[in-house]
């Protein structure tokens, strides 16, 4: 008589084993890079991120060149600010600010950024005679 005691697995479980590891990689991998993707959503909270941190930066900027505004026209009595408007002010001064690191250029009214969003549009801000950002334009922004 013989006897049958052979242990290990059988190739039907390997067979199983790999289908339920094929699936696992297949849902992973789709998590991962699909359409709504954990990579994808990342991305785009980057740019959302750097797109509400340049913001914060202008509007800094700004408000210290309102500041010294005030400050040269009041305080320190200078002739620095002669006839010069709050945005003309803003305008000449802005790069000078902690704000420099994000701003690109600033003429007229307008204060452009060198932040852009996945699509590659530039953060605008455009501001009023008193000094107030009337618009922000360019990158895809949520407020």
């Amino acid at each position: 008589m013989k006897s049958n005691n052979q242990k290990g697995i059988t190739l039907v479980a390997l067979v199983i084993t790999i289908i339920v590891l094929l699936i696992l990689a297949g849902i992973t991998i789709a998590a991962l890079s699909g359409e709504n993707g954990i990579l994808v959503r990342a991305r785009e909270s980057k740019y959302a991120s750097d797109i509400s941190s340049a913001k914060e930066l202008v509007i800094l900027g700004i408000n210290e060149c309102i500041t010294d505004y005030y400050a040269d026209k009041y305080v320190a009595n200078t002739s620095s600010v002669g006839e010069k408007t709050i945005q003309e002010y803003i305008i000449e001064n802005i790069q000078s600010t902690q704000a420099s690191s994000v701003i690109a250029s600033a003429s007229d009214s307008t204060i452009t950024t060198n932040v852009t969003d996945a699509k590659g549009a530039t953060l605008t801000a455009t501001i009023d005679t008193d000094g107030s950002i009337t618009q922000w334009t360019g990158a895809a922004t949520t407020d």
